[in-house]
């Protein structure tokens, strides 16, 4: 029997289509000779589940690591029997442990690969929810939350940067919107879920920082599974590595420019993001608790008011 191959495909390896599906496509066709379909063979590139995952991981490092703070505050403050003041000082300690690894954090996924990073801090991140729902004081509170911003700092910066690692330069836009995301989903779940919970009993905060830290181990374990650093690690090219040649005009706009445009861009950049920061770190950390304050309102009624700026976040 004369096997005819499908037409327009090559034979004998898989053909990836410029889409970011791939084909597998065995010489001679299908069983009994019969040509395959692509529709039949196609799958979707691994580089859709990593950003999914590295999507949750955004979301739990930061957004319930650092912005679930804003909804559960004044339940806490209220716990722990803690000032304002006290309750801005454990900001702070979440904030300069982000900050910290921020930093460091590029370098440690350039020394030993972003994937273990990412676990790492993502790790690190649930164990400081765990310890700030555990907290019996100010110090606990401060140390829980110190940690936590630790491990958010050391997930989030490799998770935004493995972008371009999976990704071609024409998609990387879209992909590093999809992996911040994460950062306002994680807020607006928190703002919805959690208010039932610190409204449920006096304990209701620590329970809600339980929870949150069980949903962080459970991503860090599904990021485990899905990420991996390069794509030719799996035998696979950057999702859109077909069609780089509107990269190649941009790319060599830049060379032409020299090095010295890039930096001072960045440093407006910096400038702006600093200034940004300043602006609206207070006013997150401490909105939730506002308007409850000296009205009788319950501490965790104010809680869906965050969330609702989640999605724009």
């Amino acid at each position: 029997m004369h096997r005819v191959p499908a037409p327009g495909l090559p034979t004998g390896r898989r053909a990836r289509c410029e889409a970011g599906v791939s084909v597998d496509v065995p010489r001679g066709g299908g069983a009994g000779g019969h040509p395959i379909a692509p529709a039949a063979a196609a799958r979707l590139h691994r580089g859709y589940l990593v950003l999914a995952a590295l999507m949750l991981v955004t979301m739990a490092a930061v957004g319930f690591g650092r912005f679930a703070y804003t909804v559960i505050l004044p339940s806490m403050r209220e716990g722990l029997n803690l000032t304002r003041s006290q309750m801005g000082f454990v900001a702070t300690g979440n904030l300069t442990g982000y900050l910290g690894l921020a930093l460091l954090g590029g370098l440690a996924a350039s020394r030993w690969g972003s994937r273990r990073v990412i676990l790492a801090g993502l790790a690190a991140a649930a164990a400081g929810m765990l310890l700030t729902g555990a907290a019996g004081d100010f110090a606990g509170a401060l140390l829980g939350r110190t940690l936590t911003g630790l491990g958010s700092g050391a997930a989030y910066i490799p998770a935004a940067s493995l972008v371009s690692a999976w990704f071609a330069a024409q998609r990387r836009g879209a992909a590093t919107g999809v992996v911040v995301a994460g950062n306002g989903l994680g807020l607006t779940v928190s703002g919805f879920l959690l208010p039932p919970v610190l409204g449920a009993d006096v304990d209701g905060w620590r329970t809600a920082w339980f929870a949150l830290a069980g949903a962080a181990a459970v991503i860090t374990l599904l990021a485990a599974v899905a990420v991996r650093d390069r794509p030719e690690d799996l035998g696979l090219t950057p999702l859109g590595g077909g069609s780089d040649e509107s990269a190649a005009p941009a790319g060599a706009a830049a060379a032409a420019a020299g090095p010295a445009a890039g930096i001072s861009a960045l440093r407006w950049i910096g400038l702006a993001y600093t200034l940004w920061g300043g602006a609206y770190i207070i006013y997150v950390t401490f909105f939730a608790g506002g308007p409850g304050e000296g009205r009788g309102v319950a501490a965790a009624a104010p809680g869906p008011l965050p969330a609702q700026g989640g999605p724009g976040r």
